[in-house]
């Protein structure tokens, strides 16, 4: 009995010291070599050294390569070589050798390590020269998104292309940043890298193109007069679409204002003969025509929108005597300041012609009534402003006689008490003036300056 327990107690003793030695011993191994289970970058380094592992990760870089999934099924691929990868993670390895517990060199590593970025020297230019040479970096096709289409006139819908555009910057920064993280694949239409087109409305776009094709038969003819202007299905779509064929109410306006250009007559040159037969050119003043844009170009829109045929007239802020290209008409009060003549004419007639005193700063142009009075608090008598003066009675009856208008007019005009930018007329024939003259007859002034020639046609 005492021979068997003595047997056991020594078996017992040395399985300690083998078991005591060999974890010594592996204590001892371990601290130069990895665990077992130990996988770096997914590579299986248990129980190689540092070196060791070093020289099975570097073979690996050499053999490495990522798949670059392009969009419509692609695949492209670049290796170490192409990018000029090399292993330079060997302090990342003692480090880990260090880290390890040694100690428990008996249990399974679980934790996978991965060496950072910097452990794989990648040449730059290399790198950049061969994301560039990909097939998918050239030939792109641009994304378009579906979209109204104008064939000789007819409105489709275009689909929408997908495209094959990459944005190149990212491209380029995703497939590095792949690399050097050790991926073995990358996928560029996950990553976001390609261009996507605007998302449309096709159904809405199918309505737009309905719209479009129903108005080729809309005809709107402005009436100038003497004049027209047509705004047909071509007008329509040279000067009043949009860049995605949209009834643009800025266009619109473009257009109208460009009729204004064309027909408005305010302020413009005209030419005139006078009462003496003489030719003259004359600017300047706030008579004529004036398109009121912003409501023509709202009613132009709905007519177009209600597929109009019509003849119509744009809407005006301001109107005159005659839409034709001469807008002055037979009936309008004619001064000359140069020989303080003042004559009015009724249908080609002249009806009143006499002789008046005028005030400074009288400026040429044709110019619209804008207020009549019988009386004014500082006695004045039958005034009509213009402008920015007036012509009324003159009530001096002594003075008035002498006046032939040969005389300087702005030294008579002073001497006698003439409005400044005024035109005095003698009673008669002011009362003949004011109730005769009607509002929307032009007043006209000019002098020998605004003279051009003499004409041999009777006076207008």
């Amino acid at each position: 009995m005492k021979t068997t327990r003595k047997i056991i107690i020594t078996m017992l003793c040395a399985l300690c010291i083998i078991l005591g030695t060999s974890y010594f011993l592996g204590m001892a191994y371990f601290q130069t070599h990895f665990k077992i289970g130990t996988t770096i970058n997914g590579f299986h380094c248990a129980f190689k050294t540092v070196d060791e592992a070093e020289a099975l990760l570097s073979k690996e870089v050499s053999s490495y390569a990522i798949a670059i999934d392009t969009r419509n099924g692609g695949v492209e691929k670049l290796t170490a070589k192409d990018v000029g990868m090399t292993f330079n993670g060997k302090e990342g390895l003692v480090d880990i050798i260090n880290n390890q517990d040694y100690r428990l060199w008996f249990m399974p590593e679980i934790k996978e390590h991965n060496l950072d970025e910097e452990s794989y020297a990648i040449d730059s230019a290399k790198i950049q020269q061969a994301i560039a040479k990909l097939k998918c970096m050239h030939n792109m096709v641009s994304p378009e998104s579906a979209r109204i289409v104008d064939t000789d006139g007819f409105y489709q819908v275009a689909q929408q292309v997908i495209g094959t555009e990459l944005d190149r910057e990212k491209a380029k920064q995703v497939i590095e940043t792949s690399i050097r993280q050790w991926h073995k694949s990358v996928n560029l239409e996950d990553k976001g890298c390609y261009k996507e087109a605007e998302k449309t409305d096709e159904k809405e776009l199918q309505k737009q193109c309905d719209f479009l094709n129903s108005i080729k038969d809309v005809i709107i003819t402005y009436d100038f007069g003497d004049r027209k202007e047509t705004v047909d299905v071509e007008t329509i779509r040279k000067n009043m679409l949009s860049k995605d064929f949209k009834l643009s109410q800025k266009k619109i306006e473009e257009y109208v204002k460009s009729l204004a250009e064309k027909y408005d007559t305010i302020g413009n040159e005209r030419s005139f003969v006078t009462y003496d037969n003489r030719t003259s050119s004359i600017s300047g003043g706030d008579y004529g025509w004036q398109i009121d844009i912003k409501k023509t170009a709202q009613d132009l829109k709905q007519m177009i929108t209600d597929k109009t045929i019509d003849v119509v007239n744009p809407t005006y802020s301001q109107s005159s005597v005659s839409r034709n290209s001469d807008d002055i008409g037979h009936s309008y009060l004619e001064i000359d300041k140069s020989h303080g003549s003042v004559v009015l004419y009724v249908d080609g007639n002249p009806v009143v012609q006499c002789q008046a005193r005028l005030g400074t700063d009288i400026s040429s142009g044709f110019y619209r009534l804008k207020l009549r009075e019988a009386a004014a608090e500082d006695g004045t008598k039958n005034i009509m402003y213009f402008g920015d003066g007036a012509v009324y009675q003159f009530d001096d009856a002594a003075a008035m006689p002498d006046f032939s208008g040969n005389e300087d007019i702005s030294a008579t005009a002073t001497s006698n008490g003439v409005k400044q930018g005024c035109i005095a007329v003698d009673e008669t024939s002011m009362n003949t003036i004011f109730t005769t003259f009607q509002d929307n007859w032009p007043i006209i002034v000019y002098d020998d300056s605004n003279i051009t020639g003499q004409t041999t046609q009777g006076t207008e």
